[in-house]
């Protein structure tokens, strides 16, 4: 078509696209160039046309054709071209300009293929690397997805990264290793085909002599074209694997973290040649990612534990501040927690116990029955227990049944609950170890560092909840204590004239506050003890002995004749040393017994008697407690003491007073003063019969007054001689009391005596003598229907009475008295 350049100047121009490059190709020559020949040749053809028009008119047509066909050529190859067919020449042999634009044509399409060429090799280049790049991209994105949705387990995103760094480094095998000891064991291990025969890789030692031993020493990537000519120099320990996998180049790169690495990435190629920088780099990016995972996981679950450790200390320390007289709740939140916290099969506390040997208190776990069957044991390396309490630090034991130094004990209790490891924390109080914590596990592993503080953490909770309980209680047993002996105090100041009430409140009290089944109280009588109180924990009477014999066949004959307290943990084994309390603890079934001797004025004159009916030793709180009832029992027996003697002092003088009453009112007559006399001893001394005898004018004895039953049958014994035939005869003839405690069993009780006792009822009399001038006028007689001896007040105020029944003269006695 003709159109204009540039510069204005009428062209004929033509037009090619090429569609694979969206290019459009001009071809352009002046008009005038174009035209100045075809004007030529029709000049010369007008002149030729003279010369014929047929010749004219054949040259004027090849002429034509001639000129059209390398257009028409040029046209075709310009469409060619534009179709994209770069590789088509335009042959035009015109020697002219056509030719020239053909040429130009060739020329041009020449430079278009070379760039066209050029283009499609950067555009693979270019395609190859975005995809790469895109691989890599997508690898990277997927590590960091896999990182984001496990936060607590590593193993997802370890196992990610040997996958994707197989298949982008073309490796047929990819393993990511973690330090373990002195060794590097694969965590993740990837094969891009099966059957690879890497089965039987071996660990790797985390030395410098192995590849990836001195990737995570040297904290720096190992990359060899070829690894084969530097085993024998360099990498020694590696050649055992790299023979089993046939390895020529290798890649190892450290997962890197603060102060060293975790383990490393290692990938390798059985053909020799490095690995790509792109590929390098990407195994490097994988490192970083999986040492951010597992700082993630670590952190997360360092996090999770540390809440765990908090959430139990608060627990612990609720329980704590709830139950503070009890430790069995806390004791068992702080089990729950070492369970859950310390992935233990059994956890359980032990305590040192009062004798001194360590017991189970608390337990979670199976086979409880068979453990206890191991205690208690003593303090001492013998036991793993033990020697947590007696050396005041951790003993741990990460396998029991092969470790080294592991107590025989330890192994017992071990093999009867089935763990293989086992940890013991003592729990110390005021720099002395009062029990343990421990944990067992039913699989063979030392405990960490974090396991160790944290079951340090829970043993001081333990001490925090004993003693408060200890504390605790020693308060309230002091207030119940105080409590006890103030209502004893009560007791004892509303009850001055009878013992009973308050020996009834010391066992009752005494019973209750040292957790004993019976307490007994026994005073001395002679040779003997004899019971006067028992008191249990219920109200049900309690079995007792009445009656003791003071020898060392018993413990309370042995306390009182030793003067100190006894205690026997388990009666039934010593039957040879208390042949009688062993037949006693057989008979009512109690085992343990403690005796307290109580004191007045240096002489004991009773006991306090505590039993259980299991084995279990009383404390020395008990004990001092018991010394204090005691005590008390000493003071109740001297108040009610000083009680009777002034009320019989009073008594005694009232007496003698009303005596001497009636003696002043009846000088001429001795009856109502031997009346009032004899109403004084029947009230003074509780006798069942009272009598006067006198000696008559005949020298021989009647009765001159008498209160008691049967006095016909009585009379029928006198008059008697005042000799040894009779009590009176004989007070009289001594000048001295006659004292028949039993007058059946006595061989020297006069016969006149024994028939007139036999005949009344009497079991005991004791006969006064009154004296007139240091002569024998008659006696004063006292009898009981019971056998027992008169004590010495009685006989003391029997003389009293007689000296007021004598006061009279001989001659006014004689006056009002007539022999029978």
């Amino acid at each position: 078509m003709v159109s204009n350049d540039l510069a204005g100047t009428p062209v004929l121009t033509s037009v090619a696209p090429i569609e694979s490059l969206r290019w459009n190709v001009f071809v352009e020559q002046p008009v005038s160039e174009v035209y100045a020949k075809l004007n030529a040749s029709i000049l010369r053809t007008a002149a030729l046309l003279i010369a014929g028009l047929v010749i004219s008119a054949f040259a004027a047509l090849a002429l034509a054709r001639g000129m059209v066909r390398p257009i028409r050529t040029l046209e075709e190859g310009a469409r060619r071209i534009g179709a994209g067919e770069l590789d088509q020449q335009i042959e035009v042999r015109t020697g002219d300009e056509l030719e020239a634009l053909a040429n130009q044509f060739n020329r041009m399409t020449g430079r278009l293929r070379e760039s066209y060429a050029g283009l499609e090799h950067k555009v693979d280049e270019r395609t190859h690397e975005l995809q790469n790049s895109l691989e890599q991209q997508t690898a990277i994105s997927e590590i960091l997805r896999v990182i984001s949705s496990s936060p607590t387990d590593v193993q997802p995103v370890l196992d990610a990264v040997a996958e994707r760094a197989a298949h982008l480094c073309g490796s047929p095998y990819a393993r990511v290793l973690l330090v373990d000891g002195d060794v590097l064991r694969p965590a993740a291990n990837y094969e891009t085909k099966t059957g690879a025969g890497l089965e039987s890789i071996l660990p790797t030692p985390l030395k410098r002599s192995s590849i990836n031993g001195r990737a995570v020493l040297d904290r720096a990537t190992i990359h060899h074209a070829d690894v084969l000519p530097l085993l024998d120099t360099e990498y020694p320990d590696a050649r055992p694997n790299i023979d089993r996998s046939s390895t020529r180049a290798v890649l190892a790169v450290p997962l890197m973290r603060e102060g060293g690495a975790y383990g490393s990435i290692f990938v390798f190629r059985r053909e020799p040649g490095l690995f790509s920088p792109n590929q390098v780099a990407l195994v490097e990016t994988f490192a970083r990612q999986a040492a951010i995972a597992i700082d993630n996981v670590r952190l997360f679950n360092e996090t999770r534990e540390a809440l765990s450790q908090q959430r139990a200390s608060g627990e612990v320390l609720a329980a704590i501040s709830s139950s503070i007289a009890d430790t069995a709740p806390v004791f068992d939140k702080i089990l729950e927690s070492c369970e859950r916290l310390f992935a233990g099969k059994v956890a359980g506390i032990n305590l040192v116990g009062e004798d001194g040997l360590i017991r189970v208190r608390a337990y979670h776990g199976p086979g409880r029955e068979d453990l206890e069957r191991v205690f208690p044991l003593p303090i001492g390396p013998e036991s793993g227990s033990g020697d947590a309490i007696l050396t005041r630090s951790i003993i741990h034991y990460p396998d029991v049944d092969n470790g080294e130094g592991v107590p025989e004990q330890t192994r017992r209790a071990c093999k009867a609950v089935g763990y293989k490891a086992v940890i013991f924390a003592p729990m110390v109080w005021e720099g002395k170890g009062i029990g343990v914590i421990f944990v067992g596990r039913d699989y063979v592993g030392a405990f960490s560092d974090k396991d160790i503080a944290l079951l340090k953490t829970f043993a001081d909770q333990a001490v925090i909840a004993i003693q408060n309980a200890r504390l605790f209680n020693a308060t309230k047993e002091a207030l119940e204590q105080q409590t006890a002996v103030a209502e004893i105090l009560r007791v004892i100041s509303s009850s001055p004239t009878d013992v009973q009430p308050v020996l009834d409140a010391i066992a009752e009290r005494a019973a209750q506050l040292c957790d004993a089944s019976a307490a007994s109280m026994y005073l001395t009588d002679g040779d003997t003890l004899r019971h006067l109180a028992s008191k249990g924990p219920s109200p049900d009477p309690v079995s007792h002995v009445d009656s003791l014999p003071i020898n060392r066949d018993s413990i309370s004959g042995r306390a009182l004749l030793e003067r100190r307290t006894i205690e026997v943990n388990d009666m039934l084994a010593e039957a040879t040393e208390y042949p009688l309390s062993a037949e006693i603890a057989q008979r009512y079934g109690h085992r343990t017994v403690v005796v307290v001797p109580l004191f007045r004025e240096g002489k004991p004159f009773g006991t306090i008697l505590l039993r259980r009916q299991e084995v279990r030793p009383f404390s020395e709180r008990e004990l001092a407690l018991l010394q204090t009832f005691g005590d008390q029992a000493a003071i109740a027996l001297e108040n009610v003491r000083l009680f009777n003697e002034t009320k019989e002092a009073l008594d005694q003088q009232r007496a003698s007073g009303e005596i001497l009453a009636a003696i002043s009112s009846s000088i001429a007559d001795t009856t109502p003063v031997f009346e009032k006399i004899l109403d004084s001893c029947e009230r003074l001394f509780a006798g069942k019969l009272v009598g006067i005898n006198l000696v008559g004018d005949d020298g021989l004895i009647y009765i001159g007054a008498y209160h008691g039953p049967r006095r016909e049958e009585f009379e029928k014994i006198f008059p008697t001689t005042v000799d040894e035939k009779s009590g009176s005869g004989a007070a009289i003839s001594r000048r001295a009391v006659v004292h028949v405690p039993d007058v059946d069993a006595s061989h020297r009780v006069p016969e006149n005596t024994r028939r007139g006792a036999k005949a009344i009822g009497l079991k005991s009399v004791v006969f006064a003598p009154m004296l007139w001038e240091g002569k024998g006028i008659g006696a004063i007689f006292v009898g009981r229907d019971y056998v027992g001896p008169f004590s010495d007040k009685d006989i003391a105020l029997l003389k009293t009475l007689r000296k007021a029944g004598r006061s009279r003269s001989r001659a006014s006695i004689r006056c009002s008295f007539s022999p029978i």
